[in-house]
C-alpha cells in the first residue's frame, strides 16, 4: 500500500540544504513514492483516477516507477540533509515531429467510462500536443507535500533551467493548475495551447531556447 504523505511541518527554505543529483537505482523506490504523493491530488489525475483508494495508488506508483526503471531521457532527485529524496523531475529528448506516423485512437469523450479509456484519452490527448520542433520536455516533476512552498520547486527548475540554457534548448511541459502556470512563468515558459482534458483545464507551455 502506497504512504501518501501529508505532513503539515512547516520547513522555512533557508533551513533546507538539498543536493541535485541524477537518480541511481537504489534511489527508484523513494522517488516513485515522492512523485505519488506530489502529484495523486493534481486535478487532472483526480478526473482520470476518481478516487484515491490503495488500489489507484498502488496503479500510480507502478507507473512511476516503470518510468524511473526504464528511462526515456534523465530522472533528477533532490535529497535533503538526512538523505530523502525530497524533489523528483524527469526530463526527455524529443526530436522534431515526435510521432509523425503514428495515429492515436483516442477514444471519444462521451465515451471515457472505463479508467482505461479515460487514461488512453489523457495520454493521447498530451501527445497530440506535442510540439513539432525538437525540444526538451518536463515531467513528471513534484516536490514531497511536508516540503512544497518552500523553494525547493524553484531550485528544481532553477537547475533544470541551467542545462537548457547550457545546452541551448527549448523546453516543453504540461500543466494543470493557474499556480503552476504561473510558476513557470516565472522561468520563461509561455502558454503555447491550451485546452480541457475531462473537463479540466490543461495547459501546454514552451521555453525558447537561449541564444546567448
Amino acid at each position: 500500500m502506497v504512504n501518501i504523505a501529508h505532513s503539515n511541518t512547516a520547513t522555512s527554505a533557508k533551513d533546507i540544504a538539498i543536493e541535485i543529483q541524477p537518480l541511481s537505482k537504489d534511489d527508484i523506490p523513494e522517488a516513485a513514492q515522492v512523485l505519488t504523493s506530489a502529484l495523486i491530488h493534481n486535478p487532472i489525475q483526480i478526473a482520470v483516477y476518481q478516487d484515491i483508494s490503495p488500489e489507484i495508488q498502488e496503479r500510480v506508483l507502478s507507473k512511476f516507477r516503470m518510468i524511473m526503471e526504464h528511462p526515456i531521457g534523465e530522472v533528477f532527485i533532490a535529497k535533503n540533509q538526512n538523505n530523502t529524496i525530497i524533489g523528483v523531475y524527469r526530463i526527455k529528448q524529443c526530436p522534431a515531429n515526435p510521432f509523425p506516423y503514428i495515429t492515436f485512437k483516442t477514444p471519444a469523450p462521451a465515451n471515457l467510462q472505463t479508467l482505461h479509456q479515460r487514461e488512453t484519452y489523457w495520454y493521447n490527448t498530451w501527445r497530440q500536443n506535442e510540439p513539432e520542433k525538437s525540444h526538451s520536455h518536463l515531467g513528471p516533476i513534484g516536490v514531497l507535500p511536508s516540503y512544497q512552498h518552500q523553494g525547493i520547486g524553484s531550485k528544481l527548475l532553477e537547475h533544470y533551467c541551467q542545462q537548457l540554457d547550457t545546452r541551448h534548448l527549448s523546453a516543453y511541459l504540461e500543466a494543470d493548475k493557474w499556480k503552476n502556470v504561473l510558476f513557470y512563468q516565472r522561468f520563461g515558459f509561455e502558454i503555447i495551447h491550451e485546452t480541457r482534458i475531462l473537463d479540466t483545464d490543461t495547459y501546454f507551455m514552451w521555453r525558447e531556447a537561449s541564444s546567448e
